[in-house]
């Protein structure tokens, strides 16, 4: 797991908004957590990688997809099924958001996960 992209991850400053029903405040972490992945991407250059190199940062986002489907489960569930079924897993819990948990991935294409809004 590559480690620089796991810390981005707050899981406990995102808890405390969702306790203190500041649900604003939590999905703006929530969202917050996939712009630093998409940053992760374009800082890491991921097309120029090879290799086990390349394949320890796909995990990796791979990981962070599905933990980002868990924490935005409440918010758009109908996106997290196809998510979890392009992933092909089950839909997690919230203690199942932790790096490393899956081993590996049999990724599936299903189609365009959001429409473009014209």
């Amino acid at each position: 797991v590559d480690k620089k992209l796991s810390a981005k991850l707050d899981l406990k400053k995102i808890g405390k908004h969702m306790e203190n029903l500041e649900l604003h405040i939590a999905l703006y972490d929530m969202m917050g957590f996939v712009k630093e992945c998409n940053k992760h991407v374009n800082d890491e250059k991921l097309w120029e990688k090879k290799g086990k190199d390349l394949e320890l940062h796909l995990y990796s986002l791979l990981e962070a997809i599905r933990i980002s489907s868990i924490l935005l489960q409440s918010f758009i569930p109908e996106s997290c099924k196809k998510i979890n079924k392009q992933l092909g897993i089950e839909q997690g819990l919230l203690k199942d958001c932790k790096f490393g948990l899956i081993k590996s991935y049999n990724v599936k294409k299903e189609g365009i996960l959001f429409q473009k809004v014209d």
